[in-house]
């Protein structure tokens, strides 16, 4: 049976102006890429950089993790945490990007409160394990409800 893993870092942009069109596109390519090797994940973009957290198979997670490490979008890429695990959390997309503008604004209090706010009154990104995976996590399923709501079912 394969290792299975999670692994979890961040990065600053390499272009200060990057936007949100330009997130999409790491999305967009990501997404195909990850659904090929097995690879399932939640990114989120700032004004100030990304966090993203990959699982899937060791190997192939390691050698994503290189090809980012490698990318020229990102500039001081730092792992913050590399594990065994037995279950994918974050399995439900090949990669979702998820930013404060795709946050309903009446949850955005909640971020806020939990996680604080940086100088740009963004969600800051962690360098923490625990508070990263715990964003990621709350992200994901505010996604979850935001296309549940859009879709009518909810």
């Amino acid at each position: 049976m394969k290792q299975l893993i999670r692994l979890v870092y961040s990065s600053d942009h390499a272009d200060p102006h990057v936007d949100l069109e330009g997130a999409l596109e790491i999305e967009r390519s990501s997404q195909k890429n990850n659904l090929f090797n097995g690879i399932t994940g939640v990114l989120y973009f700032n004004e100030s950089g990304f966090l993203q957290v990959l699982e899937g198979e060791m190997q192939l997670v390691t050698q994503t993790f290189g090809r980012i490490s490698r990318d020229n979008r990102h500039q001081d890429v730092r792992l913050i945490e590399t594990i065994p695990i037995k279950k994918q959390i974050f399995s439900l997309w090949d990669l979702r990007l998820v930013s404060p503008s795709l946050i309903p604004e009446n949850m955005l209090d909640y971020f806020y409160f939990k996680y604080g706010r940086d100088e740009k009154d963004e969600i800051p990104i962690p360098d923490d394990s625990f508070q990263a995976i715990s964003l990621l996590y709350d992200l994901q399923k505010v996604a979850l409800y935001s296309e549940h709501k859009a879709t009518g079912e909810g």
